[in-house]
């Protein structure tokens, strides 16, 4: 039997999401767990902030190591996350990480295990995803490569997680070289990454301050990095709802991401024999996920006719 690696939980004021993890958790014991919550914001919230760690101490039942780590005070969702990851890493070389409202398929675990040893001293490659938004079916044994990490549950190494960095001076130079044209491709993702940089530079920007995965992708791609993607979707998102930071009834696009099914990774693996990025999957990714609305669409393709224009804030 394959050993399940290390595993990351991040919770905060969400009792029922973690719940249902724990007890998803449950089938496959996993032997290492650590636990993060940030604090409360309002003393109103601290209720659910303690209940939410009562259900590690309740749930927990088969036989593990765990590691917690609960916030007095409220760090925002940006530094929470990665102040957790920072800390995870202090212990571990490397793991999976999941928020309280991911639940992945027992497979996930399986292939995370076989591939962050396969792929343990290959610097280039920095993440593996459970998400996929446009499964395909066809190839359950198979994965490939990918310009964008996907935080859905995933997994990294400490080696690659120390190039974390949420500098957004450094990615504001990056915009006026050549680096950027390879770092994201396409004028649309160009233009697309240009203008989350302008929005994440305002004084006080929301998106800057709970935005840690917009970071963690430029960090990957700064350091010319390629995530791995299974070719079947392999977890199911139960945050759509109002009390998400990130993730929330938004129409057709959440109707989809919330129904899609979630299906199991098959063995033995088939390895890609190059280390291309899937350019047709990545635009698909940028096109309907990322840029999810005709609005933000509208806008992008306004700044990319008109690059002086400065987004709204």
């Amino acid at each position: 039997m394959t050993e399940h690696p290390p595993i990351l939980i991040l919770i905060f004021n969400r009792p029922d999401k973690t719940e249902l993890l724990i007890k998803h958790l449950s089938v496959v014991k996993p032997q290492k767990l650590y636990i993060a919550a940030d604090g409360p914001r309002t003393k109103a919230e601290h209720k659910l902030t303690e209940k939410t760690r009562k259900v590690i101490e309740d749930h927990i039942n088969w036989d593990c190591q765990i590691q917690k780590l609960y916030r007095s005070e409220n760090l925002g969702l940006r530094i929470a996350v990665s102040s957790a990851i920072d800390w995870f890493f202090e212990s571990e070389q490397a793991g999976v990480i999941l928020e309280d409202d991911c639940l992945p398929d027992p497979s996930f675990f399986q292939f995370c295990s076989e591939l962050l040893a396969k792929y343990e001293d290959n610097k280039r490659i920095m993440h593996i995803s459970a998400l996929n938004s446009f499964p395909n079916q066809s190839n359950p044994n198979g994965y490939y490569f990918s310009i964008y990490p996907k935080s859905w549950g995933w997994a990294t190494w400490k080696r690659a997680w120390v190039k974390y960095d949420d500098s957004i001076e450094k990615y504001q130079v990056a915009t006026k070289s050549d680096k950027w044209k390879q770092m994201f491709q396409t004028s649309l993702g160009m233009t697309f990454w240009k203008l989350i940089i302008e929005k994440m530079s305002f004084k006080n920007s929301k998106m800057r301050s709970t935005s840690w995965a917009y970071f963690w992708t430029l960090s990957i791609r700064y350091h010319d990095g390629l995530c791995i993607n299974p070719y079947v979707n392999t977890i199911k998102n139960i945050g759509f709802d109002l009390d998400a930071t990130n993730t929330s009834e938004s129409g057709n696009f959440s109707d989809y991401m919330r129904n899609m099914p979630v299906e199991s990774i098959q063995f033995p693996l088939i390895h890609p024999t190059n280390f291309q990025s899937n350019k047709e999957d990545d635009d698909k990714f940028l096109k309907f996920h990322l840029i999810n609305s005709r609005t933000r669409r509208f806008l992008i393709y306004l700044k990319m006719l008109f690059p002086f224009l400065k987004p709204l804030r």
